[in-house]
């Protein structure tokens, strides 16, 4: 959902990496999702790390995963992790910049409950 990429490669004495994208996870299930689909997706484009696919970390964590595609690397956390580690802002404090910024998709209308929908129908 929600996604920042910032640009490292400014940072003084920053680690190897150039790139630090966030994205917001729904759910537990939603956070694997992303973080294999990420991992794949940098797989098919060629990345490798240690001659295999990128490294998925945190995997035993219900609030975070982080893969590693080497100049560039991926957190996914939860919506409430996110906002509490707040690791966004340690980078741009350090000096990293905002290259995207995307706010989470609106949310499509719920549907109406079926028997206050037919509640409905009878009261007109």
């Amino acid at each position: 959902e929600e996604v920042a990429v910032l640009d490292l490669r400014a940072v003084p004495s920053k680690p190897s990496v150039d790139w630090f994208l966030f994205a917001s996870a729904r759910s537990r299930s939603h956070m694997r999702t992303l973080a294999r689909s990420v991992s794949h997706s940098l797989k098919q484009s060629g990345v490798l790390m240690f001659g295999g696919p990128p490294l998925i970390e945190g995997g035993d964590s219900d609030e975070w995963m982080l893969v590693d595609g080497g100049r560039a690397v991926v957190s996914v956390l939860t919506r409430e992790a996110r906002r509490s580690i707040q690791l966004e802002d340690h980078w741009l404090e350090l000096g990293a910049t905002v290259a995207l910024q995307m706010p989470p998709p609106p949310r499509a209308p719920r549907a109406p409950d079926a028997a206050a929908a037919a509640a409905a129908l009878r009261a007109s």
